[in-house]
């Protein structure tokens, strides 16, 4: 039987059908699939969400704290001029309204602000008798952005209010004086040193005596001498003149004034190359204790005895 046209066009066609897709498959191979979520390729961020990101951050506008006095309000704000002068006592002798302690209190927090302003304030804040006081200076002493400037500062308020307290709050300062001795800026351990001696603290006592004696002992060593002068330790005359021609010049003049104070003869010597100095501060210091001496010895001779 032979094959007509018609049959033979229909076995043609499928098989150009099927040519046809392999050549499409050789031009155009299959899409690969990527997940998004891969980290090679980030999912992309919303429009939104990616304009914040890159917004540049805009801090907010400084507004002073809210008070009822003016000279108060001058005080608190930091945009003023001459917020410290030398009548600021007489000016603002207390605080008369809640909103004015607030300001004020806000102020000695404030990290931002001026450590004279906020050294004002504290005094401000005792003489209104500021129950918070001694909450605010420890947790200035405890707060790891406050600089040793203020922190030593801090430390001088507290004695004062520990003179002025009793029972546990005076309990509770002088801990925190103690724990002060060990701080980690020397001008916060050299104020709590002078604080507890000050206070009749044995704390204090103990300290003065192992820093005079320490090797070390750099930038507490004349504080250590004073405050040994102070508890008027004469035992430890003898370590003390071996300060007299310290490299130090603030632990020689300490070394001086406390000897000469306590009428030491020993001492004339290094008095007397102290009054031949170059330095200002060492001859004052050698010719006030020469002077001194000078002034004992006539007492003696006159049967007065050391005055």
């Amino acid at each position: 039987m032979k094959t007509t046209d018609s049959s033979k066009i229909w076995v043609v066609i499928p098989c150009l059908l099927l040519a046809s897709i392999a050549v499409v498959s050789l031009v155009w191979p299959e899409k690969e699939v990527v997940d998004e979520r891969t980290p090679s390729s980030p999912m992309r961020k919303p429009a939104a969400e990616e304009s914040r990101a890159s917004r540049p951050t805009v801090e907010p506008a400084y507004v002073p704290p809210a008070t009822r006095d003016a000279a108060v309000g001058r005080f608190v704000d930091r945009r003023a001029k001459d917020r410290v002068t030398p009548d600021i006592t007489s000016r603002m002798p207390k605080l008369r309204h809640k909103e004015d302690v607030r300001a004020v209190a806000f102020v000695l927090r404030d990290t931002t602000d001026d450590d004279t302003v906020r050294n004002e304030a504290a005094n401000l804040l005792r003489r209104s008798s500021y129950a918070g006081l001694g909450d605010d200076l420890i947790s200035v002493l405890d707060n790891p952005n406050e600089g040793p400037r203020f922190r030593s500062f801090a430390v001088q308020h507290l004695w004062q209010g520990a003179t002025e307290a009793s029972g546990g709050e005076r309990s509770r300062i002088v801990e925190k004086l103690r724990e002060a001795l060990e701080d980690r800026d020397v001008p916060v351990r050299r104020e709590a040193l002078l604080a507890l001696v000050r206070l009749g603290d044995e704390a204090g006592k103990e300290a003065a005596v192992r820093w005079l004696m320490a090797e070390g002992g750099e930038g507490v060593r004349d504080a250590a001498i004073r405050c040994v002068r102070e508890l008027d330790l004469r035992e430890h005359a003898s370590t003390i003149r071996r300060f007299l021609r310290d490299e130090n010049e603030v632990v020689r003049v300490a070394a001086i004034v406390t000897l000469s104070q306590w009428a030491d003869e020993e001492s004339r010597p290094a008095f007397e190359t102290a009054a031949e100095s170059d330095s200002v501060r060492l001859r004052r210091a050698g010719k006030l204790a020469l002077r001194t001496l000078d002034r004992v010895a006539r007492a003696q001779e006159s049967g007065q005895g050391a005055p």
